[in-house]
Order: structure tokens, then C-alpha cells, then sequence
């Protein structure tokens, strides 16, 4: 009687262990076909993250010059700035900004992709300096996520000697003494965020 008892319960077994098997199967490929869009995505935010970084080292070692950006207006000293320099010292012309932003990232964002350009004011909160890119990913719900890069600014402008004693050459023999002093630029710290 007890050899019966032990086949029926092994007979159970079998037929749960039947039953459980496509739920099994289920469960694995779910999980596969998940990671593998889970590969994908992660592959999608390093690729822009990458180009955060990567445009926020551009706008901090393109000179204005070298841009060559029609419209903006650029001082007689400032041809040797970095297009981040010249957005520090210009940071109150919201147009000035705008517009060397824009021409130095014209053509690094892709057209999938869209960016906000902010600096942290002394208040602590982050005031957009441009907007650019692909607009529609700039509205809420239209992006599947956001990265940011950030920056920090410092530097020193040229020192300067009176126009009369040197005329256009800063390297003459007039002493020390007579040259301005260089202004401390910052710290300011910018940040790009990129939505996709």
C-alpha cells in the first residue's frame, strides 16, 4: 500500500513540475528580451552623456575667433577667449550669450537630440542661458531622459597697459607699474543638460 502512496505523490510532482516549466520559459525570455532593451538604453544615455561632456569641453576650448559666429559681437581683447570666457563676461547680455552659444553648438548636437545651457547664479539656482537642438525633446513628457555636464569657470583677464604708452603692443618697455590688473572671471559654474 505504501509503494502506491509514493507513486501517486511522485505523479504529482511530475505534472506541477509540467505545469510550472512555461512559466519558467516565460519568465527567462522575458527577462532576456528586458535586458537587452535595457542594453540599448543604457548604450543611448552614455551616447549622451558623451555628448554633454563633450560639448560642454568644446564651448570651454573654442575660441571666439576660431567660431567665427556671424553677429556676435566680439572686443578687441576678446578674440582669444574661449566661448565660455566670453559667456562669463557677457553673462548679463542674454543675446550676446544666446547667440555664441548657439553658433558654437550648431552643428555638435544631434537632431535627435535637444540642450539647455544654464549658469548657477550667487542665489544658488540655475538660470538658462540657451536653448537649442531638437525643440520638441525640450518639452515635459516628449524626452525619455535628461543627462547633464557641468563646468566650473575661473579665470584671469589680460592685464592691459594704457593705449598711449603702448599703443597696440602690450610687450614694450614701459615698467610694470603701469598696467592694469587682469580681473578675476568667476568661479562660475555652467551646466548643459541633453535631452533625448
Amino acid at each position: 500500500m505504501k509503494s502506491t502512496q509514493k507513486q501517486k505523490q511522485a505523479f504529482i510532482f511530475t505534472l506541477d513540475a509540467l505545469l510550472v516549466l512555461p512559466l519558467l520559459i516565460l519568465i527567462i525570455s522575458s527577462l532576456i528580451s528586458f535586458s537587452s532593451t535595457l542594453r540599448e538604453n543604457i548604450l543611448l544615455h552614455e551616447y549622451s552623456y558623451m555628448i554633454a561632456k563633450d560639448s560642454i569641453s568644446y564651448l570651454s576650448e573654442l575660441e571666439v575667433n576660431s567660431a567665427s559666429i556671424p553677429g556676435l559681437t566680439v572686443g578687441s581683447t576678446e578674440g582669444t577667449l574661449s566661448i565660455l570666457e566670453y559667456v562669463a563676461r557677457h553673462i548679463s547680455s542674454t543675446y550676446d550669450t544666446d547667440l555664441a552659444i548657439k553658433g558654437a553648438l550648431n552643428n555638435s548636437i544631434p537632431e535627435f537630440a535637444g540642450y539647455i545651457f544654464e549658469y548657477k547664479n550667487s542665489a544658488g539656482s540655475w538660470v538658462e542661458l540657451s536653448r537649442g537642438g531638437n525643440a520638441a525633446k525640450l518639452s515635459p513628457g516628449n524626452y525619455s531622459f535628461q543627462v547633464s555636464a557641468t563646468k566650473i569657470l575661473s579665470s584671469l583677464s589680460d592685464p592691459v597697459a594704457p593705449h598711449d604708452l603702448c599703443g597696440e603692443d602690450l610687450i614694450c618697455s614701459a615698467p610694470v607699474s603701469v598696467y592694469i590688473k587682469g580681473e578675476i572671471v568667476g568661479p562660475i559654474m555652467f551646466r548643459i543638460r541633453v535631452f533625448v
